[in-house]
């Protein structure tokens, strides 16, 4: 991690700061009062393996007649890949592999670190959007939550916070397509690599 991801807010001059990788398309941005927002363009090739990942899951899912859980309005395919798309820019940015499973026995995470850590990455296409999980979330939790914000092929990953924190009855909400745990962008820690 170089220099300017490691400062601290007061220490930035500007309002914001950029750092590009070599060779990858991964920007970090340091904004004033809002912590670090790591922001990924998936390649013309991730973008193929996701669109194909997605599409597979669909097929799977509904030939199976498993119960879609979205709570937005978005069609059940573009569901499907904005939340590939979300796991492939996270996965990218922590550098671990993504879970490529298509079948019948999808984990109840989206991937795991070297440490053994599990995420759920949850995706929004509202700038504004709120970390949302089911009800049923609270089951069989990973370790850690991750929001990522963006449409397909550009992300911004937001914040995480551990599922002992978030899965609380306090952090219940309803945004009109039944109660679910909800979170605003504010309430999650910062993604730190």
């Amino acid at each position: 991690m170089d220099v300017a991801s490691t400062r601290t807010l007061q220490e930035v001059d500007s309002a914001y700061t950029e750092r590009r990788t070599p060779g990858y398309e991964v920007s970090v941005h340091i904004l004033k009062g809002k912590g670090m927002n790591h922001k990924i363009t998936l390649s013309s090739n991730e973008q193929r393996l996701a669109t194909f990942i997605a599409k597979m899951r669909y097929a799977n899912a509904r030939s199976n007649n498993v119960k879609d859980m979205k709570m937005g309005d978005q069609s059940n395919e573009q569901t499907d890949l904005e939340g590939f798309g979300a796991e492939l820019a996270f996965c990218k940015l922590m550098n671990i592999y993504p879970d490529l499973e298509t079948g019948d026995n999808l984990p109840d995470y989206d991937c795991i670190d070297c440490n053994g850590i599990t995420y759920d990455v949850k995706s929004t296409i509202y700038p504004d959007g709120h970390l949302l999980a089911t009800l049923k979330k609270k089951n069989n939790p990973p370790d850690k939550y991750v929001l990522v914000i963006g449409e397909f092929p550009e992300y911004k990953i937001v914040g995480e916070i551990g599922a002992d924190e978030f899965l609380q009855d306090s952090n219940i909400g309803n945004l009109g397509k039944g109660p679910g745990f909800m979170l605003t962008q504010a309430e999650l820690n910062p993604v730190m690599i």
